[in-house]
């Protein structure tokens, strides 16, 4: 078993705005988040794993080309059993109290209630998120910084690494 931490996370409500936007053509945009590039890279450099997980097949593709950005995977869980199978895949090789996932809308909720350590994104139109199982609810929304706000809580809290050290270290500033 690993010691090291992962975060998981749902992709549409998260890294989007939780939005499709179509065409006469079907769906042919979502809108990310400009931040959650770097969030990804910063979760990285503190030597923590990163996986996606959607459940949208008719925009797979655009988010896949979104995550492949980032440097990471995107898995296909089809129904929300699905989503909780990746997790106990999960537990088996980081342990239970090394998993944090992050969610926005209901059934998110019910997987982190099964977890240690959970996020929410506030959903704008319902209230039907993981907030009352979440252990931090961002203040901010997907696609406007909410995942960046949670990987700096993640990476503050378990590890004795901040945001001003990763940046300075990138920029070569010592």
């Amino acid at each position: 078993m690993n010691n090291k931490f992962v975060v998981i996370s749902d992709v549409d409500g998260v890294l989007t705005d939780g939005g499709f936007y179509y065409t006469s053509n079907g769906k042919v945009i979502k809108k990310f988040g400009t931040l959650d590039s770097d969030a990804v890279k910063f979760l990285k450099w503190a030597g923590i794993d990163v996986y996606f997980i959607t459940s949208d097949i008719t925009g797979f593709d655009i988010s896949n080309a979104r995550i492949k950005d980032m440097g990471c995977d995107l898995n296909f869980c089809k129904k929300p059993a699905d989503r909780y199978e990746f997790i106990k895949k999960a537990k088996q090789l980081y342990g239970h109290d090394n998993i944090v996932f992050i969610g926005d809308e209901y059934i998110d909720g019910l997987i982190a209630d099964k977890l240690d350590i959970a996020f929410a994104c506030p959903h704008s139109d319902y209230d039907l998120s993981p907030r009352g199982f979440a252990d931090y609810e961002s203040e901010r929304t997907g696609a406007n910084g909410a995942f960046f706000d949670i990987a700096e809580w993640v990476v503050e809290r378990f590890t004795d690494k901040c945001y001003g050290d990763y940046v300075e270290e990138k920029l070569n500033i010592n």
